[in-house]
């Protein structure tokens, strides 16, 4: 299967639509080549999903998962997970896991799908960025819910020592320093950072 501009197979753009018919085709393609490269079919499967997923297509992420997509993969192709026209502002992360995109676009029935199915609600990202720091824009506040409420581990820190609360602090987002304080040990308010500023000290220094 050949690759259009961008990177992107021709099952992505139909991954991006929702068209469940043409992925249903495609897939059952076993390889595609890349720069004259094949690439398993396994690889092909969990690329699409991080696409399907970034895009919230519920649809055409089960029926990746029906093929045997890894809902903990995390994407060989960098430029895959971007999602050019429904998110221009996506970030490419080859450790991001499906989860991952879901709680940073909000994507909350990719996500409650994704769970279902045994994700890993404690995936760490590159920067060891927890899915909650993914969540923590208050337009997520759904998807923070529900990694909450699935047993994610909320205050896990990432590599600067920081933890949801410290980023949900620092923008503001009071309804989601709420339901971490609601969900959570008070300790956690006096953690410090590796610069030594606790989420309390971030508050105040940021008014």
């Amino acid at each position: 299967m050949s690759v259009v501009e961008k990177g992107l197979t021709p099952i992505m753009p139909a991954a991006h639509r929702g068209d469940i018919k043409i992925v249903d085709v495609l897939v059952l393609h076993e390889e595609f080549e890349e720069n004259g490269l094949s690439k398993p079919l396994d690889t092909y499967l969990n690329e699409t999903l991080c696409m399907a997923d970034a895009c919230g297509q519920t649809e055409v992420a089960s029926v990746l998962l029906d093929y045997g997509a890894d809902k903990d993969a995390q994407a060989e192709n960098a430029l895959t997970p971007l999602v050019w026209e429904a998110y221009i502002d996506a970030r490419t992360n080859k450790r991001a896991t499906a989860l991952h995109y879901a709680a940073r676009n909000g994507r909350f029935q990719v996500a409650r799908l994704l769970f279902d199915s045994g994700a890993d609600v404690d995936a760490l990202g590159d920067k060891l960025n927890t899915l909650l720091m993914e969540a923590v824009p208050e337009e997520h506040l759904k998807v923070g819910d529900l990694l909450q409420s699935s047993g994610a581990r909320i205050y896990m820190p990432d590599k600067h020592e920081r933890t949801a609360l410290h980023l949900a602090v620092e923008r503001e987002e009071l309804a989601v320093v709420k339901l971490l304080l609601d969900s959570g040990d008070d300790v956690w308010v006096y953690t410090a950072d590796n610069q030594g500023f606790t989420p309390l000290m971030t508050a105040a220094w940021w008014g």
